[in-house]
């Protein structure tokens, strides 16, 4: 169908003035109708809801709603709310924020309504008025409609538009009759749509209401349909249809379940069906399973209607064709199952044109099916284990679908910074002793050992104690006297009888007596001289004395 789709959904359940009381229905209304006629699979419309909004509000988006629109667009607008009368019996839509003793100013006219329609471009126009106002009936139902309010002479001015074909307004009841909303308001009453919308919804979304079969649910045929439901539950309630200006039918939405009416059978099949020859029967059987493939639903019905009743031939041969004839009919579902963890996954039929006519729903409220052709599309607003249903003319299949709820949970947040401890006032240092500097040994033995290399040990760096300093002294003194020089018949030589029998003597420039004089002198002067005096004496002793004499 060329041209947009588009819907208006206007439903109040609250009101200020107290004079008005509250309703049940209508905030249940507006969610199960949107849903419906939003469905892509079903009503395809693009769907605005306006809830509980002031007149001035609503008169806005009226005008919106019908203005700009192209011929071949689908207009759709549905009231939910009280319906009022002045003393004129002129018809006002009571939303939010009206007043009883104000409805010129404080509530949506139907004039208004009309004249938007009748300036609107659009060729295709439904508007349904599901109205009510306070009152009960005798029965125990809540009143929901304006008695003497005239519907049809309210939008008469239809008629005279030009160009003004299809455009039709449904109500739910007669000028003379109520609308009801099923069961008494009550503080502990459950939401349900009202008697009315309950059955347009029904009739949308199960595609009963398709009763020519022809895939589409019309406004004439869902018309019919809801009147026959509404009569079914409050006998004195019938919704009423007025046209102006209508040329074919408006085409609301698809209908779910595609009716197929089989085609008769030519006498002479017939005949070959109750033939005693098995050999006739067989025959019957292939032509039949070439009938289940034709494009001709019709036909292809027929024949899977026929070979149903060949099933339980007496010939095992016949009965085992028909089962597989059968059984190539059916509808092929890839996946078979479906795991759903938040994305959108998608099904695809397969098999012959008289299996493709299944239809797609859901099991459960919170699973979403959208079927496009021999593609569905299934999301899941909730988790939990549900069955996409597919239904046709030749059975029903179901296709078990698990949901899970995508994990969002993020990481923790880190953990805050924790305070930073307020520094302890440290106490004063106390005043160091005065230290003196330990002898050189003692300062090897207390230092710490140091990492990395060692430095290498020089001459200077080695300092002998005092008292081998001490004894360097006297040593040197001994042998400047030992070695005193003097003439060779002076007392002052050395003499070694024992060993070799020589006399020694020295002069004044005798290298070991001038030896030993620098040892003294050098150990007088200078503590890191000792060992060059500790060479000089071990230089000087007897034994290199006698090496040199």
């Amino acid at each position: 169908m060329p041209g947009a789709r588009i819907a208006l959904v206007v439903a109040n359940d609250h009101y200020d003035d107290p004079g008005l009381r509250s309703l049940v229905a209508p905030a249940q209304d507006a969610a199960a109708l949107a849903e419906a006629l939003a469905d892509p699979s079903v009503g395809g419309f693009e769907v605005q809801v306006l809830r509980n909004e002031s007149a001035q509000g609503i008169r806005v988006a009226v005008e919106d709603f019908f203005a700009d629109r192209q011929p071949e667009d689908l207009l759709l607008l549905h009231f939910s709310c009280h319906g009022l009368k002045n003393a004129a019996g002129e018809l006002f839509l009571a939303v939010a924020d009206t007043k009883p003793a104000r409805l010129a100013s404080t509530a949506v006219a139907a004039d208004f309504v009309n004249r938007q329609m009748s300036d609107s471009r659009a060729q295709r126009i439904a508007l349904f008025l599901d109205c009510c106002y306070g009152g009960a009936f005798p029965r125990g139902m809540v009143v929901r409609a304006a008695g003497e309010a005239q519907v049809r002479d309210a939008f008469a001015g239809q008629a005279d538009v030009g160009g003004g074909r299809g455009r039709v307004v449904v109500t739910a009841s007669s000028a003379m009759e109520y609308a009801f909303e099923g069961g008494q308001l009550a503080t502990d009453a459950t939401p349900t749509p009202s008697v009315f919308t309950g059955a347009v919804v029904d009739g949308l979304t199960t595609g009963e209401a398709d009763r020519d079969g022809d895939g589409w649910v019309g406004l004439t045929e869902l018309v019919g349909y809801v009147t026959d439901r509404v009569r079914r539950v409050t006998p004195n309630q019938n919704p009423q249809m007025w046209t102006f200006g209508s040329q074919g039918e408006l085409l609301i939405a698809r209908s779910r379940i595609r009716r197929i009416t089989p085609a008769p059978l030519a006498p002479a099949l017939l005949e070959a069906m109750e033939s005693p020859l098995p050999a006739a029967r067989f025959g019957v059987v292939d032509y039949l399973r070439e009938r289940l493939s034709d494009a001709d639903l019709g036909q292809a019905y027929a024949a899977w209607q026929a070979l149903h009743r060949m099933i339980d031939d007496d010939s095992r041969r016949v009965s085992d064709a028909v089962a597989e004839a059968i059984a190539g009919a059916e509808l092929v579902v890839t996946p078979p199952d479906v795991e759903l963890t938040g994305e959108t996954a998608e099904l695809r039929l397969e098999g012959p044109p008289i299996a493709l006519t299944a239809s797609a729903s859901a099991s459960a409220s919170w699973l979403k099916v959208e079927q496009d052709g021999a593609i569905v599309r299934v999301r899941a607003d909730g988790a939990g284990d549900a069955s996409v249903i597919l239904s046709g003319p030749i059975g029903e299949r179901r296709i078990p679908v698990r949901a899970t709820l995508p994990d969002t949970e993020s990481e923790p947040p880190a953990p805050p910074p924790e305070p930073e401890p307020e520094p302890v006032p440290r106490p004063a240092p106390l005043p160091e002793p005065p230290q003196t500097e330990p002898p050189q040994t003692e300062r090897l033995q207390t230092e710490p050992a140091q990492t990395g290399p060692v430095p290498e040990l020089s001459v200077e760096s080695v300092k002998p104690p005092g008292w081998l300093i001490a004894v360097l002294i006297v040593g040197s003194g001994l042998l400047i006297g030992i070695n005193w020089p003097g003439a060779a018949e002076s007392s002052n030589l050395w003499y070694d009888p024992e060993t070799t029998g020589w006399h020694v003597y020295r002069t004044w420039h005798d290298p070991v007596f001038l030896s030993s004089v620098t040892a003294l002198v050098v150990s007088l002067i200078s503590r890191w001289a000792g060992p060059v005096a500790l060479g000089v004496v071990a230089g000087a002793s007897p034994v290199s004395s006698r090496t040199r004499s």
